[in-house]
């Protein structure tokens, strides 16, 4: 028999690898709100299920193959007596279980994983993961269009990350443009930054440029001009 303190030790660690998996499987999620409840019963299936897979496979395996464990055949016959005498066996034994548990649970994840794109990001938010990522070497040139139909071009400065609703403001910094809207042409403005707030903007376009836009110079104009984000007229 296996004393009780020792029985709730062991329920514990069979629910470890649950826990690794529910904690792994959170980034492939979207934020949702579940009790405590939901979670305790999903942290004992999978436990149950993993950690009960690494037993079977201990328990199937020859144990030529994992002599640092119990001997299952001679625990059956042996009993509480085989087990009092090879404690360092039963130690080990419940180490290659957790391990093959976790083993286990880490492969669930990575089959769950092949399932969702790689654009699903339950974290963070479309303003993170459009603005703030860009390739190594990369400037962002973003242009805003403003509801009242002007378009204004600029170097990404910052972005507020919290999601506050219209109190959401994004900067850009020199050299800054703006046009009135359609074809008409860009005027270079002297202005260092400009910030907008979200609920002025109606979309924002991002370009990635290989070299850093140039300040303009003393005329307004700077030496290397941007490409704008208005579309060119149709012939």
């Amino acid at each position: 028999m296996v004393p009780s303190g020792l029985a709730a030790l062991l329920v514990v660690l069979a629910l470890v690898p649950g826990w690794y998996y529910i904690r792994l499987t959170s980034r492939l999620r979207a934020r949702t709100k579940t009790t405590g409840l939901q979670e305790l019963l999903e942290f004992v299936s999978v436990g149950a299920l993993t950690t009960g897979t690494a037993v079977l496979i201990v328990v199937l395996l020859p144990h030529r193959w994992h002599p640092w464990t119990l001997d299952v055949d001679r625990w059956t016959s042996g009993g509480a007596t085989y087990l009092r005498a090879h404690p360092r066996n039963a130690g080990w034994s419940v180490v290659t279980v957790l391990l093959l548990a976790l083993v286990i649970a880490t492969l669930l994840y990575a089959v769950q994983r092949l399932w969702k794109g790689s654009e699903f990001r339950p974290d963070g938010n479309v303003w993170v993961y459009s603005l703030g990522t860009r390739p190594k070497g990369m400037y962002p040139w973003v242009a805003v269009q403003l509801q009242n139909g002007q378009l204004v071009e600029g170097v990404l400065h910052s972005y507020t990350i919290e999601d506050l609703g219209s109190d959401r403001d994004i900067a850009l910094r020199r050299p800054i443009r703006v046009s009135a809207g359609g074809f008409s042409i860009p005027e270079w403005l002297g202005l260092d930054r400009f910030i907008v707030s979200r609920d002025k903007i109606d979309y924002i376009s991002v370009t990635h440029l290989p070299e850093e836009p140039k300040a303009p110079e003393a005329a307004g104009k700077p030496a290397a001009p941007p490409p704008t984000a208005t579309p060119a007229p149709s012939s």
